[in-house]
């Protein structure tokens, strides 16, 4: 019992610390991910404090790699922060490593700071410890608050009785990576205890700002068309190129590891590239926008894409 009760003290101190770290300073947090084309499906927290840094970071969310510098270089350590997460996996789960220090942004690094984050939270004793990888820029910004992004179970932007009652319904149970009992293992001990309520209960009932996801590709002037690649290809714009990588989409969406059809935001599959209109799932409402804009002339089109548009029939 009395060991038992010095493992909890030692627990509730690290959530503590953490709950410290977050109050530390108005920071504001980025997810960095691939922006085209998907090799990882995995991304990072990027934390910035000065208001360059932070202007130029929503730029590239706004216009994607078409801004000079998308690169990001940092300085990370083989550490958990309790913030830095694969925010595009389910659960959220925790890294093994976080960004100590933001250097800057680039259009190339060498290739030893190559990589992505998987790969370093694999290995990251034996990596360099500046990051910079070429694949990889700003993809959205998740706001100032990031313990919220995993109290709210249901993604209703609300930290309610809802996400309260699953709580209740996996206590004391056993918890495992990567769902840890549907995320409400929060401090990811292997089970859900009193540690993970004083963790929700730090923020019951706060609303928040749901993450805005803007995904780069979305600036493209024709993706919600069907432009899967933003390149013309026999004078088309929506042509076989278009539809492969389509084809591509729904075959990783229908794998296992892919998140099943539809394919919904973040699962593993998700490429926002496919979805032409934007409602955050891959599904067969897209493959009817490609078909019907596939072969059109440019000139059948408007200049650029509305924002969040289902462009069928357009």
């Amino acid at each position: 019992m009395k060991v038992k009760r010095t493992l909890t003290i030692l627990t509730v101190a690290v959530v503590l610390v953490c709950l410290v770290n977050q109050l530390y300073g108005e920071t504001v947090y980025f997810l960095v991910a691939e922006p085209n084309r998907i090799f990882h499906g995995d991304s990072y927290v990027l934390p910035l404090t000065e208001p360059n840094d932070i202007a130029y970071a929503r730029d590239l969310i706004k216009y994607g790699i078409a801004v000079d510098l998308p690169i990001v270089v940092a300085h990370i350590d083989c550490n958990s922060d309790c913030i830095n997460r694969d925010y595009l996996a389910p659960a959220k789960p925790v890294w093994s490593w976080h960004v100590t220090q933001f250097d800057y942004f680039a259009d190339a690094t060498p290739e030893i700071y190559d990589g992505w984050p998987g790969y370093v939270d694999s290995n990251c004793k034996d990596v360099p410890k500046t990051i910079g990888f070429w694949s990889y820029t700003v993809t959205a910004e998740l706001g100032t608050d990031p313990y919220h992004w995993l109290r709210d179970f249901y993604d209703n932007n609300d930290i309610d009785f809802l996400d309260y009652a699953l709580i209740g319904s996996n206590w004391n149970n056993n918890c495992v990576s990567p769902g840890w009992c549907g995320g409400t293992d929060l401090d990811h001990n292997g089970e859900v205890d009193y540690v993970d309520l004083m963790i929700f209960a730090e923020a019951w009932l706060s609303p928040y700002a749901s993450p805005p996801v803007n995904f780069a590709c979305w600036s493209w002037p024709y993706q919600c068309y069907g432009d899967a690649d933003n390149a013309t290809q026999s004078n088309y714009r929506v042509y076989s190129n278009d539809a492969a990588i389509f084809a591509a989409c729904k075959a990783e969406c229908m794998s296992m590891g892919g998140g099943g059809w539809p394919c919904h935001y973040p699962d593993k599959g998700y490429d926002p590239r496919c979805d032409f209109n934007r409602d955050y799932k891959i599904y067969d409402d897209d493959a009817a926008i490609l078909t019907a804009n596939y072969k059109k002339k440019d000139s059948n089109f408007p200049t650029t894409c509305p924002p969040k548009t289902n462009c069928l029939g357009n």
